[in-house]
C-alpha cells in the first residue's frame, strides 16, 4: 500500500527532481511503508549531492533491515571516516556489530554512545551497559 504522502512527494519530484532534500524524505518514508527496493534507489540518488551522507546513511540503514549487516556496517563506517557521527549512526554500527558477532567493536561503540548521550537506550545493546 502506498501513502498519499509518499505519492505527494513523487508528484512534487516529478516537477522538482533536483530537491535532495524532499527526495531523502520521500525514500525516509518508503523505508517507513516497507518499499526498501525504492527507497535505496531513491537514497542513491542524492548520493553525489549536498546530502550524500544523508543518502549513504539512508543506505545502510535499508541495508540493516534487509539484513544486509556487513554492507551496513561498511556504509557507516565511510561516514564515519569521512566526519560524519550521530547517535542514529553509532547506534546502528553497534547493531550491525552485534549481528554480526563483532561483540568487543560492539560493545566500545556502544560505550561511545553512552559517553556522548548518557541516558541513551537500546534494549539490544543494553547488555553492553555493565561489562
Amino acid at each position: 500500500m502506498r501513502s498519499a504522502l509518499i505519492e505527494l512527494f513523487e508528484e512534487y519530484l516529478e516537477h522538482h527532481p533536483s530537491n535532495q532534500f524532499v527526495r531523502f524524505i520521500l525514500a525516509d518514508h518508503l523505508v517507513e511503508f516497507g518499499h526498501l527496493s525504492e527507497a535505496e534507489s531513491e537514497f542513491c540518488k542524492i548520493l553525489d549531492g549536498d546530502l550524500g551522507h544523508m543518502g549513504k546513511a539512508g543506505l545502510a540503514r535499508v541495508n540493516f533491515i534487509s539484513k544486509g549487516y556487513d554492507n551496513c556496517k561498511t556504509i557507516l563506517e565511510q561516514l564515519l571516516e569521512e566526519g560524519q557521527s550521530s547517535i542514529n549512526i553509532l547506534g546502528l554500527l553497534a547493531k550491525s556489530y552485534l549481528l554480526l558477532g563483532e561483540l568487543e567493536e560492539a560493545r566500545s561503540t556502544y560505550l561511545k554512545i553512552i559517553s556522548l548521550e548518557p541516558y541513551y537506550s537500546d534494549h539490544e545493546l543494553e547488555g553492553f551497559r555493565n561489562m
